[in-house]
């Protein structure tokens, strides 16, 4: 998710919480969330690993928020 206004954070699994990324950089220009200066402007952002649950490489995954500009 990116946010400019505020840090966001989620609860992370041992009660603390973590701090979620502000600013995602994507290079993929013809994506309807691509903006200047390589942002992403997608309310969430949702990567997944080709392997299953988990990634060794980051060719290993893709993002599956992208959508074509059409």
């Amino acid at each position: 998710m990116v946010c400019f206004d505020a840090i966001l954070v989620k609860m992370n699994g041992e009660g603390g919480v973590n701090e979620l990324a502000q600013d995602v950089l994507c290079e993929v220009n013809n994506c309807v969330y691509w903006a200047h200066g390589n942002q992403c402007e997608a309310d969430k952002i949702y990567v997944v690993s080709h392997t299953g649950k988990e990634a060794d490489k980051q060719e290993e995954t893709d993002c599956k928020t992208f959508e074509p500009q059409h």
